[in-house]
């Protein structure tokens, strides 16, 4: 319980400091932004969009149609192999982050930027919390995973609720 705590102060600092940097990114938006470029003819937009459907619905039936087969495909490769591929995921995100580290130094180099250089470094060492972070919260991704895996067989068990909800949740995006 001890442990579990602790842990818990330091995920709820790290999101005060997101909700800070979100709340400073918005103050800095609204004080030095340019409203009007946000501004579109919205009625022009919408009868384009309606004619664009209406022109391509076949086109669009059979996206959503391959788009059905290819979720269930899915479903069947998270159910056998879901924390293979959530590793994957984390450790491609971090080598991401590194070689944006190693890009910005090399740039730094070559226009003989010290803060460039510095910022690299910085991005660099973020790569490496972000591994040190995946080490920790290890025993979580497993437990993750296995609800995951066990989410997926329930979904493959009964089809019939995938075809049901499936539609009613991408008319809700």
């Amino acid at each position: 319980y001890q442990r579990r705590v602790h842990g818990d102060v330091i995920f709820a600092f790290v999101f005060l400091l997101y909700v800070g940097g979100i709340i400073a990114v918005g103050i800095v938006s609204f004080s030095k932004g340019d409203p009007s470029l946000l501004k579109t003819k919205s009625e022009d937009y919408l009868n384009n969009a309606a004619l664009a459907v209406h022109d391509h619905r076949v086109v669009i039936g059979v996206m959503a149609g391959a788009a059905f087969i290819l979720a269930i495909i899915w479903l069947q490769i998270l159910r056998f192999f879901t924390e293979t591929i959530v590793y994957v995921s984390l450790f491609a995100g971090v080598a991401g982050v590194f070689v944006a580290g190693v890009a910005l130094v090399s740039v730094g180099n070559q226009e003989n930027l010290f803060y460039l250089r510095l910022a690299g470094f910085i991005v660099m060492g973020c790569a490496v919390l972000l591994c040190v972070f995946i080490y920790f919260i290890r025993h979580r991704i497993h437990f993750t995973a296995v609800l995951i895996q066990e989410a997926c067989k329930a979904i493959s068990d009964n089809i019939s609720l995938f075809t049901i909800v499936s539609p009613m949740y991408s008319a809700l995006i």
